[in-house]
């Protein structure tokens, strides 16, 4: 989750940057509205998107049936003899313990953020729903206005525009009815919920909150120029504004009449309109969502494992009653993986076909197992959508002095719990003669 969370926030702090630098200042309100809505959006969902790897098959492919005829000795990482321990390559990963109580913790601390932030955005609601239902309605062309006592802000969110009519003139009532009227008819309390939901997700993230503000700001801006294009004059108009509006709001999440926003709108008000050719800008986003597409899929490259042998119809380099068990999880390293495989085609087993891809801090985010040997061919694979993998690979053969072979490969999650338990014990490969004692 936590790397999910780092992906989202480089896509909004790479796509807000490009808004704050090229569009901030366009004039082109309703396409800005579709490119900020499509930012969060887009920042939310992009890490998510995977290619599906190219796996090249070399040969023909038979799954293993899984573990059902696998008998695993008692304690197989209990005791060995000698010649197995000299064959032992146990990666110790004391870390990762650690790092996943880390990550524990940081979970947490984003879980209580995310319902801090849910539940107060749910009071505001409230405090809303109880306002709307103390004035008194009246049927005002496509909206209802809803008369209130209090003195507060006048307000729109959905088909209701909230105002207190004892606290304004009868221009700027007018005003005030024109401009929320647009709020409802373009249903602007729909782009100020998403980014409610978008800013509780990345409630930690201060460029959430001024992606949220900006999308308020840009909605002002397309109400600003309905009420001028309606015909009325710029300079009562703005007077207006600054006359109605108030320092603080007591809700979030509906439009309103903002002290803070009052400069900012009177600037864009009597900006020059941007030319056509500014549009030019706008093409450029594509390209920079496409990049941070395939910048996110290069962190899971795949990286073929490449082994030479020669006897295609082999038998393991084991001894009658040695056995190999080996298990890769998703902390290890490229070395470390590396290591074990070397070893495991040391004992004659053909990877031809194993691929590994590692994020960019040197994990497993899938792993596709190619063992063949003695005109079998045995395939496993552990993904978990572009994460650590959390079901380590298991590989097993053994050999008893009856030269009767038992191969299994495959996920914990195959096991029953007693063969669970003895892969448990240790993470790497073992390859000798174990006793159970």
């Amino acid at each position: 989750m936590i790397t999910l969370l780092l992906k989202i926030s480089l896509c909004l702090a790479l796509l807000y940057g490009f808004f704050w630098l090229l569009l901030r200042k366009s004039t082109f309100y309703q396409i800005n509205r579709g490119v900020l809505l499509a930012i969060a959006f887009v920042s939310l969902t992009l890490p998510l998107i995977e290619f599906p790897a190219n796996w090249d098959v070399k040969f023909p492919v038979e799954f293993s049936s899984g573990w059902s005829e696998i008998g695993l000795p008692q304690d197989v990482a209990a005791t060995t003899t000698a010649q197995a321990a000299e064959e032992a390559i146990v990666v110790e990963k004391p870390a990762g313990k650690a790092r996943g109580r880390v990550g524990l913790l940081l979970a947490g601390i984003y879980c209580l953020g995310l319902l801090w932030y849910l539940f107060r955005t749910g009071l505001e609601l409230n405090n809303l729903r109880r306002l709307i239902k103390s004035g008194t309605p009246e049927r005002f062309g496509p909206f209802t206005l809803i008369r209130v006592p209090l003195s507060i802000p006048p307000l729109a969110f959905f088909r209701y525009v909230v105002v207190h009519p004892g606290g304004h003139s009868d221009q700027e009532l007018h005003h005030i009815l024109q401009h929320e009227q647009v709020h409802v008819r373009e249903w602007h309390t729909l782009d100020i919920l998403f980014m409610e939901v978008f800013t509780a997700v990345l409630w930690f993230h201060p460029l959430a909150w001024q992606l949220k503000r900006q999308v308020k700001l840009n909605l002002e801006f397309i109400a600003d120029r309905a009420v001028l294009s309606a015909g009325n004059d710029r300079k009562n108009y703005q007077l207006d504004l600054l006359k109605i509006s108030v320092p603080d709001a007591m809700v979030r999440s509906v439009n309103h009449f903002n002290y803070s926003h009052i400069k900012t709108r009177i600037v864009m008000m009597n900006r020059k309109r941007s030319s056509r050719l500014f549009l030019l800008n706008y093409f450029s986003f594509l390209p920079l969502t496409l990049l941070l597409l395939l910048a996110f899929q290069s962190t899971v490259s795949g990286q073929e494992v490449q082994v030479n042998v020669s006897d295609s119809d082999m038998v393991l380099d084991l001894e009658p009653g040695q056995s190999i068990y080996m298990k890769i999880s998703g902390e290890l390293s490229e070395k470390d993986v590396n290591t074990i495989f070397l070893r495991l085609e040391k004992t004659g087993v053909d990877l031809d076909g194993t691929k590994v891809e590692y994020n960019r801090q040197g994990e497993i985010t899938r792993i596709s197992f190619h063992a063949a040997f003695g005109g079998q061919h045995h395939v496993v694979e552990s993904y978990n959508n572009g994460r650590v993998i959390n079901e380590p690979l298991i590989f097993y053969y053994t050999r008893d002095k009856g030269n009767k072979v038992v191969v299994g490969v495959g996920t914990p999650k195959s096991l029953d719990p007693e063969e669970r338990r003895t892969f448990s014990k240790f993470t790497g490969i073992m390859v000798g003669t174990f006793s159970s004692e």
